[in-house]
């Protein structure tokens, strides 16, 4: 019988872990703590066979076992004929997708946290995964905490269509729109903290434009309807531009703004994209604090469901890539669905929405008319204005929300009016989202 499969039987697992940043410190330190229980309760025996680092260092300063092979080369941890399963959680493009072809072609298991090089090489990647004899899991790629993979399989054999998926999918973006709303303090300020908290890294450029959800969205699309999409149909847009004074006047309107995740399907047509949002309070995801993540899901008979939980630390990932080991251990696999023929990815331009708008303006009689004017040509109404007097002779925001209207149209609006004389920065537009599940009830 082939060493790899009386391992599986005997739950058995001899494992090499490439990357031994914060998830692999956070999978070191659970493995180790969890491990006898396992072994007592489950019958699964986890073993860390050999890891490797870039930093020499690294593997003592996560506590590996001693008999651990540490490298700072992971071509030795493939190279181990003792290991089973590979975990991949070094992030990137390369060498993980060398390492994740490797794997699965040699016919061993493979984990993997890396959203980034799934979301980018899922054509080839999830090929090779479905053609695979191993084991492959990615749960912590695309929602961390949550158990979207096997909620999805189970209603994809219940013949149960999702055609829509909203979700709060990065726990440093909610912390700093959070830390915003209750210390009334700036993007910069907000930033600074989270990094400080260990929620943000050094560069925060994936999670604070957007990326990072982009990423684990476009893996939403696959799992939903078997469409590997190209990142470059993703309409992505962070949170740098966001002011307190955006949050406040959202607060004023009975909304707090956070970055969501919009799946829509729609007979043949898909709308995929990721923005900062207004949403109701009230609302399931409007409600989630701090790292929290959300996630809403609705079906084709209108019937609701989702998921809580943390979005960032080391442990959410840690215990998700975990999932995927006792899944694994437990002789499961996940599905993957077929595409659904003809779907088609809606672009941008074609949304249909409300709108927040603010303009910095100068505080002079006719500039509410000359703004009000420009939107009118577009067939664009004012449900609401707000304006707040500040010091005189600088320039004032003037904030409005919209009736729905589309983006093209919108745009088209806001570059016009940037043109006036009396607008002395570009307007910051969001839109306005009230179609979450959540607030059907």
């Amino acid at each position: 019988m082939d060493s790899k499969w009386y391992n599986l039987i005997m739950k058995k697992i001899n494992i090499g872990i490439i990357g031994l940043g914060t998830v692999g410190a956070g999978l070191v330190e659970l493995i180790k703590k969890n491990g006898p229980e396992m072994r007592r309760r489950q019958g699964i025996d986890l073993r860390i066979i050999a890891a490797c680092d870039l930093r020499a260092g690294q593997g003592k300063k996560v506590g590996l076992p001693k008999a651990t092979v540490f490298s700072r080369d992971y071509r030795r941890v493939l190279a181990d004929e003792r290991v089973d399963t590979v975990i991949e959680l070094i992030g990137g493009l390369q060498p993980a997708e060398e390492i994740i072809k490797r794997t699965l072609a040699s016919g061993r298991n493979l984990v993997t946290a890396n959203k980034k090089v799934l979301a980018e090489k899922a054509r080839s990647l999830l090929r090779d995964a479905m053609n695979a004899s191993g084991f492959f899991g990615y749960r912590a790629a695309i929602t961390g905490y949550f158990p979207l993979i096997e909620f999805l399989n189970r209603s994809q054999l219940q013949s149960r269509v999702i055609e829509g998926a909203y979700g709060i999918f990065n726990g440093t973006c909610n912390y700093i729109l959070t830390r915003m709303e209750r210390e009334r303090c700036s993007y910069r300020q907000a930033l600074t903290a989270a990094q400080e908290e260990g929620y943000a890294e050094l560069d925060p450029y994936l999670d604070v434009s957007g990326m990072d959800t982009a990423h684990k969205t476009v893996l939403l699309v696959n799992l939903l309807y078997g469409y590997q999409m190209d990142m470059k149909q993703l309409y992505v847009e962070g949170i740098q531009k966001i002011d307190y004074r955006d949050i406040s006047f959202a607060a004023e309107l009975d909304y707090r703004i956070k970055l969501l995740a919009i799946v829509r399907k729609a007979g043949s047509r898909c709308q995929v994209r990721v923005h900062p949002c207004l949403v109701s309070r009230r609302s399931q995801l409007g409600a989630l604090d701090k790292v929290m993540n959300g996630l809403e899901l609705e079906d084709a008979r209108g019937q609701v469901g989702g998921f809580i939980g943390p979005g960032a630390g080391k442990f959410p990932a840690a215990y998700a890539v975990l999932d995927d080991v006792i899944t694994m251990a437990c002789g499961n696999r996940y599905s993957y669905p077929k595409r659904q023929a003809g779907l088609t990815i809606s672009g941008i331009n074609e949304v249909e929405s409300n709108f927040y708008v603010r303009f910095m303006a100068l505080d002079k009689p006719g500039v509410l008319a000359a703004i009000s004017s420009v939107l009118a040509k577009r067939h664009i109404s004012i449900a609401s204005v707000i304006q707040k007097e500040e010091e005189p002779g600088k320039a004032v925001p003037i904030v409005m929300l919209t009736h729905l209207a589309r983006e093209r149209d919108m745009r088209a609006a806001l570059d016009e009016i940037y043109r006036l004389k009396v607008i002395k920065s570009p307007p910051l537009m969001i839109r306005v989202f009230d179609e979450l599940p959540s607030l059907r009830g």
